[in-house]
């Protein structure tokens, strides 16, 4: 905390979530209460799409991502929103690229890659020789997947299970601007690099101390407004496959939050501390 700000963080907590960003969480909160009666139910779906299990899977994941970066956000933990905010972007980049067109085999691919990685993990993590058996057998399996033939009519194995790049899948689903804006900015936060620290950048006082700003907020908003759009994406095309919600509920709902968040200012609210210098 810097001179004159909050005694600890519990009074940024509370000042975070009850004034500064009320609204904000109301929309976030409303979405993620919204999310969790949908999908705390059993869903029916055919059991042999491998698309199914895909969005079964990623929208899991989603809700687990976007509840984390709601409560980091809550406690003022910028940066650590920001590493969950870029991975939950590329999760909503590649749940829209399997979407995109051949659902039941890009999904595949990314349910089989599974066995792929397994077998790569056991050149340096030792397995019993029957799990190790059983890896091998699944790895088998899907070879075929992640393979083609190069322009000398050679056969290559791919080094990922997409055969491509998030950038060039986020090219292709129209999330070029997300991939642009949050994922490869927030490359640094995720690796640790100076960049990361921008948000709470060392300054000089005058008696001249350093002192790191670790109450700052100022990407709060916009790192909350990424997860929402990128979390609510995830969610419709879960509900696409499980008809869980009716649609034009869950439409309305998210429209809801995309709406505020278009409208609000940009600059983040100023807490009492600064407000009194």
């Amino acid at each position: 905390m810097v001179e004159n700000d909050f005694a600890n963080r519990t009074e940024l907590a509370a000042w975070i979530v009850n004034e500064g960003y009320k609204e904000h969480f109301a929309v976030a909160n409303g979405l993620l209460n919204y999310s969790e009666g949908l999908m705390g139910n059993r869903v029916g779906a055919d059991k042999d799409s491998r698309y199914a299990h895909a969005m079964a899977l990623l929208g899991g994941k989603a809700y687990k991502s976007y509840l984390s970066s709601v409560l980091l956000a809550s406690q003022g933990l910028v940066e650590d929103m920001g590493i969950i905010a870029r991975s939950l972007v590329n999760l909503c980049i590649v749940a829209r690229w399997i979407s995109n067109t051949d659902r039941e085999a890009r999904a595949r691919r990314y349910i089989g890659w599974f066995w792929v990685e397994m077998f790569e993990m056991t050149r340096s993590v030792p397995a019993p020789p029957r799990v190790l058996a059983g890896i091998e057998k699944g790895c088998k399996s899907v070879r075929g997947l992640f393979q083609s033939r190069n322009k000398k009519g050679r056969l290559v194995s791919w080094k990922t299970w997409h055969n491509s790049s998030i950038k060039q899948m986020a090219s292709e689903v129209g999330m070029l601007e997300y991939y642009e804006g949050y994922y490869a900015p927030l490359s640094a936060t995720e690796h640790s690099s100076a960049l990361a620290y921008f948000g709470m950048a060392a300054t000089k006082t005058s008696s001249g101390d350093i002192v790191i700003g670790l109450g700052d907020h100022r990407f709060l908003a916009e790192y909350l407004k990424c997860v929402f759009v990128c979390f609510a994406d995830v969610l419709a095309l879960w509900n696409d496959v499980f008809k869980v919600a009716k649609e034009p509920d869950l439409q309305a709902k998210i429209s809801q939050g995309i709406n505020f968040f278009k409208r609000i200012k940009s600059r983040p609210p100023v807490a009492p501390s600064a407000r009194q210098r």
